[in-house]
């Protein structure tokens, strides 16, 4: 009966018509249960504390609660501004009221002169006093108490007031739903429906922390027992098992043209064991910006190849992925003969299949086997092509690749072992949990040779001097990216002066082509380009046709150009430090030294994220540096607009925060998850609610964005 109650269809909840209804099928919220576990407060009013008038001097910045009796109401039109003045007194004083663009303010209060109101105290232009507080009504107080959850408003039907009635006339059916996620009271944690009913309906910041703390764990507990169920079926599949041969992968290192370093020694070795199980394996190489992680691709590649497998390698452009298949050619074309004597023809055959590539035959090598190790992109993908013996599938910058795509290449009875690899570290108690089944391995050493990037935070007022810096790049035939962090001006732009000038893709590449256009070749490139476009501009970037390219982020990964030793990032201060080191990657990728200018949004203070970015090019410090400063705001969005989500999606920004510092909190979630996981089948049964979330949770892309 009352697993029907939480079944009811939200059309039928009083104070929801048809078209709320629509809107709010539109966002998943079908039943009453989708509706009181979607629809939570986004903040909660305080109208505990209640002072007399004359007590207010000691709550000088803070938000209070008033009661009192309105004098001396007056309204005035100043500009663009409808400004409401009054006094709101009591026995004990008098305090000033001020209200801004509020004119129905006026009407309310002539007809209803004592009133409750709830703001800010404090000292405005000229005196103490209220600005802009909200009026509340007395009902409020003596049905939801003071202590009040507020909604967003989601149409002109469901708004913030209409929510808190609907939540209210449904507060009685609580003690009727039954338990539909495990208890977790060996964890002194509140019952599913316990804690949604602190969240809706509490008494104090208290509950509502309780509330949230279980709330949290449920989070955490779906994603472990996700881990554990990957594991669970990673263990039933079947994949190739390459012999583990250490001395024939120390020949293969032995014929690089240059020596690894030791953290790329010792992935390779880790990689290769993994290669000798009979299940699927699943490796992430984390290396810093321009650490050899490609390195380590190819000889493992090569690796495989030699046992008489193929291996294919994904990049996520044409211009990277034929990047790639050059540098293999280069290093790999004159392989000793007693290690490819048993190849046919004594040869290592390796094929570029991208959009652009004549596929027919490259299809019909793939097929036949003739074909031992492809480099290419999404491509590779394709229902045209079909391997011979894939034993190993290496996919570069990992996270710019969906699950779609992923899953792509895990057909058939015999899957291939995956490494995935990744120039944006993920911090560890993030990786834990979000990568439960994944091993990991970690380059932090840069290989001999590589130039050293000297880093220089900057303001706007020192852009003259960045220009002739540019000018004197140029002349020595040297290369240049000009990063902005978006294509054009918003709306907000055009209409505040302050951020008239902000720097734009347009605005920039029109300026810059004026400097520069003369003796330079100025291109743009930003992500709103077709496909075949940006392929064609990168290329003419990479081949030296064009000498300062202005762009967004879209170059964070992809471009792989020795020649290019200066990059300048405009209003750095609204990246997050990791795209900003990976920026930086851009250049420093041969043996000429390199600058970086991150120049910040204003000539006001250097912002902390940029001077801490200047001083450190170490991108594991970084990402723990990045997840920290999410305690203060919300992660920015990508500069181009673009947010990949997935499945760390379940995960609030508070979860992330928590994972980084409580990860005991999260380890119980995780022993939980271990425990349920051998009788899951079972317990499901017991938990629908638990299966519909698990079931959406591993149903989902595993993107990290």
């Amino acid at each position: 009966m009352e697993v029907d109650l939480l079944a009811t269809p939200i059309g039928k909840i009083t104070g929801i018509g048809p078209k709320s209804a629509n809107v709010l099928y539109a966002r998943g919220i079908f039943t009453l249960q989708d509706f009181l576990e979607q629809i939570l407060p986004a903040r909660y009013h305080d109208y505990r504390t209640m002072p007399k008038i004359g007590d207010l001097m000691q709550y000088d910045g803070k938000i209070i609660t008033v009661r009192g009796q309105i004098h001396n109401l007056t309204s005035r039109r100043v500009r663009k501004y409808h400004i409401i003045n009054a006094e709101l007194h009591d026995a004990t004083g008098a305090v000033k009221v001020t209200w801004f663009n509020q004119p129905y303010i006026e009407k309310l209060l002539k007809a209803k002169p004592n009133v409750i109101i709830n703001g800010r105290f404090g000292f405005y232009r000229d005196s103490f006093g209220i600005t802009s507080p909200r009026i509340i009504d007395e009902y409020l107080l003596n049905e939801r108490g003071h202590y009040v959850a507020a909604y967003t408003p989601i149409n002109a039907a469901l708004s913030r007031n209409n929510i808190g009635k609907i939540m209210h006339s449904l507060r009685h059916l609580f003690c009727k739903f039954p338990q539909v996620m495990p208890s977790f009271a060996e964890y002194n944690l509140l019952s599913h429906f316990k804690a949604l009913y602190a969240l809706h309906f509490p008494q104090n910041e208290q509950q509502v922390q309780a509330a949230q703390e279980r709330m949290a764990f449920e989070r955490f507990f779906i994603m472990y027992l996700a881990n554990e169920l990957d594991g669970q079926e990673l263990q039933k599949l079947r994949s190739t098992a390459i012999p583990y041969d250490e001395p024939l992968l120390e020949q293969i290192i032995t014929a690089l043209p240059f020596t690894m370093t030791p953290d790329q020694h010792a992935t390779t070795l880790q990689a290769a064991r993994d290669l000798a199980k009979s299940h699927p394996t699943n490796r992430l190489i984390q290396g810093d910006v321009g650490s050899g992680k490609t390195a380590v691709a190819f000889v493992l590649a090569v690796y495989t190849a030699l046992h008489g497998y193929q291996a294919t390698i994904l990049a996520p452009t044409s211009v990277l992925a034929a990047q790639h298949f050059a540098s293999f050619q280069k290093i790999f074309a004159d392989l000793p003969t007693d290690l490819i004597g048993s190849l046919p023809n004594q040869k290592l055959s390796a094929e570029l299949l991208t959009g652009a590539s004549e596929k027919s035959q490259i299809h019909r090598n793939i097929k036949n086997g003739t074909a031992q190790i492809i480099i290419g992109t999404t491509a590779i993908l394709s229902h045209g092509v079909s391997f011979h013996k894939l034993a190993l599938a290496i996919i570069d910058e990992q996270q710019r690749f969906g699950v779609g795509q992923r899953t792509a290449l895990m057909q058939g009875e015999i899957l291939p072992h995956l490494v995935s690899m990744t120039a944006t570290p993920i911090p560890r108690s993030l990786f834990l949990a979000t990568h439960g089944h994944t091993q990991v391995s970690s380059i932090k050493q840069k290989p001999i040779g590589r130039a050293q990037i000297t880093s220089h935070t900057a303001k706007p007022i020192d852009l003259p001097k960045i220009q002739q810096i540019m000018r004197d790049t140029l002349a020595r035939g040297e290369q240049i990216y000009y990063v902005c962090p978006r294509i054009i001006a918003n709306d907000e732009d055009d209409e505040s002066t302050r951020n008239a000038n902000r720097p734009t893709l347009e605005r920039e590449f029109k300026a810059l082509q004026k400097i520069f256009q003369a003796t330079t070749q100025v291109d743009f490139l930003h992500g709103g380009l077709d496909a075949a476009t940006k392929d064609r501009k990168m290329w003419d970037f990479q081949t030296g046709k064009t000498s300062l390219l202005v762009t967004t982020s879209v170059i964070e990964v992809g471009v792989d150009n020795p020649n290019a030793t200066l990059i300048i990032i405009r209003d750095a201060d609204n990246f997050g430090l990791s795209q900003l080191h990976q920026l930086r990657g851009r250049v420093g990728r041969g043996d000429k030294p390199s600058l970086c200018y991150f120049v910040a949004s204003t000539d006001e203070k250097m912002p902390d994220r940029l001077s801490e970015i200047a001083a450190s090019q170490d991108g594991f410090l970084l990402a723990e540096l990045d997840l920290d400063r999410r305690k203060i705001g919300r992660r920015l969005e990508q500069p181009d607009g673009l947010r990949q989500h997935g499945k760390n999606e379940l995960l609030t920004h508070e979860d992330l925060i928590t994972l980084h510092e409580n990860p005991d909190f999260a380890d119980l979630a995780r022993t939980a998850a271990a425990n349920f996981a051998p009788n899951i089948a079972t317990e499901l049964q017991k938990y629908p609610a638990l299966q519909k979330r698990l079931l959406a949770y591993r149903q989902d892309q595993i993107i990290l964005d």
